[in-house]
């Protein structure tokens, strides 16, 4: 019997934080980024609706899409992790939304707490 596989799985994603620190990182697209689009890192929480996650939306600017978020911020992630179970056990999830609002999964993996 043959096999159809739809889709892709998302590619493999780890973001490190520190407490009490900024984060402060680039992804770049070398042939700039379409208009209208958003790009944002998403923490989930297990048993919470998605729409109460805290999400990072990058600032998407010609090639760049940047991500300038201050401590406080951090904290509320390195906190939501530490309930979660810690480091490695708390998930992110990076996300493309195009301009017609189509939001795909690009990556998932694990918050790595410093």
């Amino acid at each position: 019997m043959a096999t159809v596989a739809l889709g892709f799985p998302p590619i493999a994603l780890t973001v490190t934080l520190s407490a009490d620190a900024d984060f402060f990182t680039t992804l770049v697209n070398a042939d700039g980024w379409d208009s209208g689009i958003s790009i944002e890192l998403r923490f989930p929480v297990p048993g919470v609706d998605s729409a109460s996650w805290v999400a990072w939306p990058a600032t998407i600017d010609g090639t760049q899409a940047t991500w300038d978020v201050s401590k406080n911020l951090v904290n509320v992630v390195v906190a939501q992790a530490a309930a979660i179970g810690g480091s490695g056990r708390a998930r992110v999830r990076l996300h493309y939304v195009d301009a017609d609002g189509s939001d795909l999964l690009w990556g998932e993996g694990p918050i790595d707490v410093a």
